[in-house]
């Protein structure tokens, strides 16, 4: 568990993965980083998805840093920026070394400054955020489905069994031309916020996990897990960051 103080409130940082009974490769990862509180959910693909998160939680910390020592730059757009620079790093490494050609990553990072949360998103993993027993989903998927649905195409309930579900139109790593996400979400003590790749939103009904979230948060982080690798197939990955009232913690 990682704690993370801002002027007014604790955020205390829980985290689980697992590679499920049905993949050989666990490409899924997260990432901690105690020097600014900031973390990350990584779903690699392509032909080294597992070498893709191992780049990303390798250089994420570095990168960051490096990027808040900017003086002309914001701390909000800094895990935005560190996104770029990562799926930079990653399509060097696809030139470089054989092993990874054709690989990159899905990832939701966070960064929580001035009681704001802060986070950046490429990809089709998510950011969810828990508040007065109501369950938000905060990004978009970067997926065809999703676009169908913004288009108005297909309905909401048709997106799961769409044939294009599983068709992914933006990760870190594959083009010079990514779009990452960035958006702002102010905290309230009491705020859960989640970050998970879609080995657990994929594999739960959106009312079970709506339920899941409203249970215990000191164990959910494993709670979801179990879940996911019960119901799904996939890798999974997750992030669970408990806000609470710096005052009151101490």
């Amino acid at each position: 568990m990682l704690e993370h103080t801002t002027p007014s409130l604790q955020i205390l940082i829980q985290v689980a993965t697992a590679a499920g009974g049905f993949r050989p490769v666990h490409e899924d990862g997260v990432v901690l980083d105690p020097a600014t509180g900031s973390c990350a959910v990584i779903d690699g693909g392509g032909a080294r998805g597992d070498l893709a998160t191992a780049l990303i939680q390798r250089d994420y910390a570095g990168v960051l840093a490096g990027l808040l020592s900017a003086a002309d730059l914001a701390p909000e757009l800094a895990v935005a920026r560190c996104l770029e620079r990562l799926s930079a790093l990653l399509q060097q490494a696809n030139r470089s070394d054989p092993r990874m050609a054709g690989s990159g990553a899905a990832v939701t990072a966070l960064l929580v400054h001035d009681d704001h949360a802060h986070i950046a998103h490429c990809g089709d993993t998510r950011a969810y955020l828990l508040r007065e027993f109501t369950l938000s989903q905060l990004t978009t998927d970067d997926t065809m489905v999703a676009e169908l649905v913004a288009s108005g195409e297909i309905q909401p309930h048709e997106a799961a069994d769409h044939p294009y579900a599983n068709i992914v139109t933006q990760v870190l790593g594959f083009s010079d031309e990514i779009q990452v996400h960035a958006l702002e979400q102010p905290l309230l003590p009491g705020d859960v916020v989640l970050l998970c790749t879609d080995g657990l939103w994929r594999a739960l009904p959106a009312v079970e996990l709506e339920d899941l979230m409203l249970g215990p948060v000191d164990s959910l982080h494993t709670a979801l897990i179990d879940r996911a690798v019960e119901l799904g197939t996939d890798n999974v990955a997750v992030i669970v960051a408990q806000v609470n009232s710096l005052a009151a913690a101490e």
